[in-house]
């Protein structure tokens, strides 16, 4: 596997996780761990764009 098929395999984990995360705090289970994924996906989106 080339470096950027691992990158895009990492992302889409990450993003899952952040939906997953997302849909959990949208269901009134909102914790640290939670928030620390999210602000994660963030992080790896925001410097994928750049």
């Amino acid at each position: 596997m080339s470096v950027s098929e691992q990158q895009l395999k990492r992302d889409a984990e990450i993003e899952s996780e952040a939906i997953e995360a997302a849909m959990q705090v949208a269901s009134g289970r909102c914790s640290a761990e939670i928030l620390q994924l999210l602000q994660k996906y963030e992080t790896r989106r925001g410097s994928r764009e750049e």
